[in-house]
């Protein structure tokens, strides 16, 4: 567990975090439980709590204003909504010392061409290093951000991985209500008809990157998901953020008949960051730069 912030909150923030470490490696131990293959300081969860002073976070309060036509939905489960009316919602967060953000990965043994397989137990050289850039990117900018590096497929199998997942967010909330955003960071898969996996390109600036996907569940599928509209929300202010400074980055958000454990907060999104057909340099150009779009979206929703 590292800890970033200004030296004179040290002592009352490590105080207040002692019963708080305790009760984290108790709940993830039981989420890590028989996963002989990574050792336990490689997947408790890392927490950051970076801050910005005054002067700083004025460089984070603009009013992002992107354009809808920006936003392309794949409305594949023919879920009814006003794409116009949601776009326009005006969604409000409390940015405060506490945590707000809550990165984890439900499918964290995801990796890229570089690793044989596509997969790896290797928190340095799957989806958590990605989910690790674009939290340093949060908490740079003074978001303050949990990282929980717990890959839930490995630890609990696949099937499961998705019920894991759920109880570790579930728990989090619990200790730190502050949390508002919860982002499930993935890479996709694109069969290339021979055996292998293609990349999914992308361009910021001059350079080439993995494209990115949201995946926004709905409540047409069999559970329950009151805030969909919310999150979907969310998520097209956020596409249109994105494609705004990188035309072309995003893919259409993909709306679904599940709900991917976005029903615990109105500020929800899983986050595809590329196809398993890309590498890890291209995954993190876009890590870094979605982190950084996050931020300031964030900040200009802090009322």
């Amino acid at each position: 567990m590292e800890i970033k912030t200004k030296q004179h909150k040290i002592f009352p923030l490590l105080c207040g975090l002692l019963v708080v470490i305790a009760c984290c490696f108790r709940t993830m131990a039981v989420l890590k439980e028989s996963d002989p293959q990574i050792p336990p300081e490689e997947i408790e969860p890392f927490i950051y709590l970076l801050r910005k002073d005054g002067e700083e976070r004025d460089l984070w309060e603009s009013i992002i204003e992107p354009d809808i036509t920006y936003v392309e939905i794949d409305n594949r489960c023919g879920a009814n909504f006003d794409k116009e009316l949601l776009f326009q919602k005006e969604n409000r967060i409390q940015i405060t010392e506490e945590p707000c953000v809550l990165i984890i990965h439900t499918h964290g043994s995801e990796a890229y061409v570089d690793q044989e397989g596509y997969r790896s137990t290797d928190p340095s050289k799957n989806v958590i290093r990605v989910g690790q850039e674009i939290a340093d990117r949060l908490n740079r900018a003074g978001i303050p951000t949990i990282h929980d590096r717990t890959a839930h497929d490995v630890t609990e199998g696949y099937d499961l991985a998705y019920e894991q997942a759920a109880q570790a967010i579930a728990t989090y909330l619990d200790i730190y209500p502050s949390i508002q955003v919860v982002i499930d960071v993935h890479r996709d898969a694109a069969s290339d008809g021979q055996g292998g996996q293609k990349g999914i390109y992308g361009q910021i600036g001059e350079e080439s990157a993995a494209a990115l996907l949201l995946v926004m569940g709905t409540d047409t599928g069999e559970l329950p998901h009151e805030n969909w509209q919310d999150n979907l929300s969310f998520a097209m202010q956020l596409q249109a953020c994105l494609d705004e400074k990188a035309p072309g980055i995003m893919r259409p958000t993909s709306l679904r008949g599940a709900r991917y454990n976005e029903h615990f907060t109105p500020c929800s999104v899983l986050l595809e960051v590329g196809a398993a057909g890309n590498t890890m340099e291209e995954a993190l150009r876009s890590g870094g730069f979605f982190g950084d779009c996050l931020a300031q979206l964030l900040w200009s929703m802090d009322r």
